[in-house]
């Protein structure tokens, strides 16, 4: 790949995806007239340097297409924070929907009982919600507060540049959403850990929260791993092959601990069925719970294969998959 397109990747990398082949377009014609004007026949890799010197390092240049402004969170985040937000929310509108639904099998709310469940509901969502927003605009402000400054620097080299295909490169608002959601669910699952499980009745025992307890540690573990994996990848820019084993690495760890967790839910099926959960509910919820690693690591196993045969097509550069 040639020095142009492996700048004019660099530069694109660090945009928001939907500005990205404009931006590709408008610099591949910029550099390419400004060679035409300067240069007869084919340009050296000299004076190509020279050229990709002038324009100024990538992130000078993709600095360039976003707003200036002084800001909280600036415009090169703002677009992963607001994915971060909906991601998140919706998430926890979708588990206390499921909680609702849950409720309603389990004990329907009769008489003046009903006015209290539902704003209790909402109330127990508001402030989670609330809890989750501040976590999210905190690491946010913290990212833009001390993230890596890349000023202009006149004596960086672009033959310095790596070589990457664009499946090998990963945005920075990707790996920024590969840290802070896994970082936001770190924070709740550990902050509330006593309020997972499953409650009958509202002053009633919680059920099952003593082995999503005793699993919490696992699972900061793996949210712990992938976290570092995006650091690093934010730092990088780019999957490599010790990054993609590292990331297959993670997804066999959550498979496993997916498997751990589906154990011990199985086992205490009569604790559930004990504690006032009719027996077909109970059934219905641990075998949900027991085909949902097996889910997982067909997925994972797709997402290796298809990344085997794409890399192994491009001549051994690693892609990323929809496991990461």
């Amino acid at each position: 790949m040639n020095l142009i397109e492996r700048y004019v990747n660099e530069i694109a990398r660090r945009l928001p995806k939907r500005q990205r082949d404009d931006v590709r377009r408008e610099l591949r014609s910029a550099l390419g007239d400004a060679l035409d004007n300067r240069v007869e026949g084919e340009a050296s890799e000299d004076e190509v340097v020279e050229l990709l010197r002038e324009f100024g390092p990538p992130e000078t240049v993709a600095a360039s297409y976003r707003p200036q402004d002084q800001y909280l969170i600036g415009p090169a985040l703002y677009p992963t924070f607001k994915t971060v937000t909906s991601v998140v929310f919706t998430v926890l509108v979708v588990l206390a929907v499921v909680g609702f639904g849950l409720d309603l099998v389990l004990e329907p709310p009769v008489g003046g009982r009903v006015f209290g469940w539902l704003l209790g509901l909402l109330t127990g969502l508001w402030d989670t919600a609330l809890s989750a927003f501040a976590l999210i605009v905190l690491v946010f402000a913290l990212l833009q507060r001390f993230a890596e400054d890349e000023s202009e620097d006149e004596s960086w080299d672009p033959r310095q540049l790596p070589e990457a295909t664009d499946a090998d490169l990963v945005g920075r608002g990707e790996a920024i959403f590969g840290i802070v959601l896994p970082l936001v669910f770190l924070a709740l699952l550990n902050l509330f850990r006593n309020h997972f499980g499953v409650r009958v009745e509202p002053s009633g025992e919680l059920l099952l929260n003593d082995v999503f307890q005793a699993n919490l540690p696992l699972v900061n573990v793996a949210l712990g791993l992938g976290i570092l994996l995006n650091i690093l990848l934010l730092r990088t820019g780019r999957w490599t092959w010790p990054s993609r084993l590292f990331d297959w690495a993670i997804d066999l760890y959550w498979i496993w601990v997916l498997f751990t967790i589906a154990g011990e839910v199985a086992a205490s099926k009569a604790t559930l069925v004990g504690g006032g959960v009719p027996e077909a509910v109970a059934e219905m919820f641990v075998r949900l719970v027991t085909l949902l690693p097996w889910f997982v690591a067909l997925l994972v196993i797709l997402g290796v294969a298809k990344t085997l045969y794409r890399g192994l097509r491009s001549g051994g550069h690693p892609v990323p998959s929809s496991a990461a």
